[in-house]
């Protein structure tokens, strides 16, 4: 599959690297990174080749320097990110957006006393390949709560299936395995009742490690395969990727508020700066803080807001003082073009009645 990866050793071995070329690859079969040094891959049809740790300080830099900007941080290129994750050793990105810097730590204190859908969350993480697919991976699911339980239930369902447990399972005593295993009971006892309803008579499990990360895993495929579509090669991609940052997805699932009932999501493009309202203390809005605080209103009405650059299907085009820029052009071409202070009042006006 082109998914698939090979160290640069492997690859040369098994003929995916030709062997004229061995002699090149040979010098970059590990990171050249000195905190990291693990192995480089190449996928299979030889159009990537990446360091294979997801936390390589590179791969982290390139997440955090998007992160930053995203915040609105000024002057912050990819060195500085290098060097800022060197010099606060820092590991992972909740640990960023922990020890940030103080030029966007109220910007990311805000982002997270605020509201946001599952989708917002995964796409901030920065993870390499998802970006904006995040918001249809999140498609129907309002928190991660719910997130966990359909990969729960897919992937239960999917792991019941391969160890023979076709429908021959009732919901009641699957759930006296589940709490056979939180009380400590032996997974030997545990393997030799799934095997009383197994038609195949094989659990490919050695433990309940390896049973419950692997309906964790499969759920994660099934679920991205189902909500991205296609022939499932884009699906397992994203849940590749995604497995490999699961414990920050974890971490930071716990740390935001997501919208607490369906939400629908409309989109809207900002050209400009924000200068016909402000915040409460007087000083300007940036983007990020006048969609939030935008958001913080419409929520009550089962609607928030998000940034986005596609015209076709934006509500409003918000421009503060007439440009050359197209955005602003294709607003008036549209007719959706307001100020900052007209799209306030408009959703103002739309909370009361929703009243």
């Amino acid at each position: 599959m082109l998914n698939d990866f090979y160290t640069i050793e492997v690859a040369m071995s098994n003929g995916l690297i030709p062997e004229s070329y061995h002699n090149l690859f040979k010098k970059y079969t590990k990171c050249p990174e000195i905190k990291c040094g693990s192995d480089i891959i190449i996928n299979t049809n030889r159009t990537v080749m990446k360091c294979s740790n997801p936390n390589c300080i590179r791969i982290l830099s390139g997440r955090v320097l998007k992160i930053y900007n995203s915040f609105g941080i000024m002057d912050f290129g990819p060195q500085s990110a290098y060097d800022y994750i060197n010099i606060h050793n820092i590991h992972d990105v909740p640990g960023a957006l922990v020890d940030c810097p103080k030029a966007i730590e109220e910007n990311i204190v805000n982002w997270f006393n605020s509201y946001h859908t599952p989708g917002e969350v995964l796409e901030m993480l920065a993870i390499p390949g998802i970006g904006t697919k995040a918001h249809k991976i999140m498609n129907n699911i309002n928190n991660f709560t719910e997130f966990n339980n359909a990969i729960d239930n897919v992937g239960t369902n999917h792991v019941l299936y391969e160890c023979g447990l076709r429908g021959k399972l009732p919901d009641k005593y699957w759930e006296l395995m589940l709490q056979f295993h939180e009380t400590g009971g032996e997974w030997e006892r545990f393997k030799n009742f799934l095997l009383k309803f197994s038609t195949t008579g094989v659990i490919p499990f050695n433990n309940y490690d390896e049973f419950f990360n692997e309906i964790k895993r499969a759920g994660l495929y099934q679920l991205c395969m189902i909500q991205l579509g296609g022939d499932g090669t884009d699906g397992m991609e994203r849940a590749e990727t995604m497995s490999c940052y699961w414990n920050e997805i974890q971490v930071i699932s716990g740390m935001v508020k997501c919208y607490p009932n369906k939400i629908e999501t409309r989109k809207i493009i900002i050209t400009g700066d924000i200068t016909k309202v402000t915040r409460e203390d007087g000083l300007p809005f940036d983007r990020l803080e006048f969609i939030n605080y935008i958001n913080s209103i419409s929520s009550t009405y089962g609607v928030r807001y998000q940034n986005s650059t596609a015209f076709n299907s934006s509500e409003f085009i918000i421009a503060d003082y007439p440009s050359n820029t197209r955005k602003y052009h294709m607003g008036l071409e549209k007719g959706n073009l307001v100020n900052s202070e007209e799209f306030l009042n408009i959703i103002r006006k739309r909370a009361q009645e929703n009243e």
